[in-house]
Formats: structure tokens, sequence, C-alpha cells
């Protein structure tokens, strides 16, 4: 195989990477929302329902997996104080 010819590996890798900013970038998603739900600006539970089908319509819970997604999503939202 050429080196310049991408393989398997090449996409294997662009896949990680792919799925390495798209939970960077849910995770800020996540924290915005958490951050509306602290200025009172959306309820709790809206806020988590928007945050899980974003990750689901998004493709993310299928490429990084359900559990990554929740965990990201617990990261951000278990600073939002409760009632």
């Amino acid at each position: 195989m050429n080196h310049n010819t991408p393989g398997v590996a090449a996409e294997q890798l662009n896949s990680a990477q792919l799925c390495r900013h798209q939970l960077i970038l849910f995770e800020f998603r996540c924290q915005t929302l958490a951050h509306r739900v602290r200025c009172n600006q959306l309820q709790f539970i809206d806020a988590v329902d928007m945050a899980d089908q974003a990750a689901v319509w998004s493709g993310l819970v299928d490429l990084a997996g359900d559990d990554l997604v929740q965990a990201t999503m617990a990261r951000a939202f278990m600073q939002v104080p409760r009632p």
C-alpha cells in the first residue's frame, strides 16, 4: 500500500477525530444549556431532553455510544443547583 493512499487505519483515525470533535462540541452545548437552566431561562428537564435529543438526532449516540454521551451530559448538568 502506498503511504499516501488512505486506508482503513486512516478512516478509523478520521472517525475517532470526528467523534472527539463532536463530543467536545456536544459538551460545550450541554454547558450552555446548563447555564440557561441556572439563569432560569429553561427548565432542567427540558434542557436535558434537548441535549439528549440532539445527541440522538446528530448521530453522536451511534458514533460515541450512549454511556459516553450520558457521562458528558452528567458533567455539564451536575453543576445545576437542585430546588
